[in-house]
């Protein structure tokens, strides 16, 4: 094979091409001993289709071999195989190490097992991805004073969800008390004074705020 010919003799693309012909045939590793040195030597290209090759293998250990090299296409089809594979130890692991992909795919698995626990653990060890989830999974849920905890807890993403939840159900003393307690929201808070006919203390407090006691001031 002329291909073949090349990549004896150092021709990198004929090498990758002749790789990518290996692999059609269902000779993985012959594949594989054509592109490791390719991408062992920098080549990006040839680092991708070996990722793509030991994920296609189910290879995890070649993954993270390659992810502890710093391939980050690999440390992403590495944390891929795992969620799929539903490896919540593996991802923690990885995510632990500050794989960014690992980060992701560790919260929406425990997201979807519906691990609030698992959440709420990776969000106070400051996992902002998990935050994100378990604030969407509590205001599903209708959890007020689950988002609240967190609201309290500096998680200001919580906070608007908290503010969205009580504005829906026109629960207008926690929705004060929420806009009170530093954590803003006056304006959800005049548009359900106006949708409760109080247009009046609704423009008030659009034009000067609160109290500190949560209520409208005058001016």
């Amino acid at each position: 094979m002329f291909s073949g010919v090349l990549a004896d003799a150092g021709d990198e693309f004929a090498a990758e091409k002749l790789a990518g012909l290996l692999a059609e045939r269902g000779n993985l590793d012959g594949a594989e001993q054509l592109l490791r040195p390719l991408a062992d030597a920098g080549d990006g290209l040839a680092a991708g289709r070996l990722a793509e090759l030991l994920a296609e293998r189910g290879d995890l250990d070649g993954l993270r071999a390659r992810a502890d090299a710093s391939d980050r296409f690999a440390a992403g089809l590495l944390a891929g195989l795992l969620a799929e594979r539903g490896d919540v130890d593996g991802l923690r692991a990885l995510a632990d190490a500050g794989d960014r992909s690992a980060i992701g795919r560790l919260a929406e698995l425990l997201a979807e097992r519906g691990n609030q626990d698992g959440l709420r653990a990776r969000a106070d060890a400051g996992d902002g991805v998990a935050a994100l989830m378990l604030a969407g999974r509590l205001a599903e849920r209708g959890d007020v004073d689950g988002l609240r905890a967190r609201a309290d807890a500096g998680d200001r993403f919580a906070a608007g969800l908290l503010a969205g939840l009580l504005a829906e159900r026109g629960d207008l003393d926690g929705l004060r008390a929420q806009a009170a307690s530093g954590h803003g929201h006056t304006k959800q808070l005049a548009e359900l004074l106006a949708r409760q006919g109080r247009g009046e203390e609704a423009e008030r407090l659009r034009r000067f705020g609160l109290n500190l006691d949560g209520s409208t001031a005058s001016g």
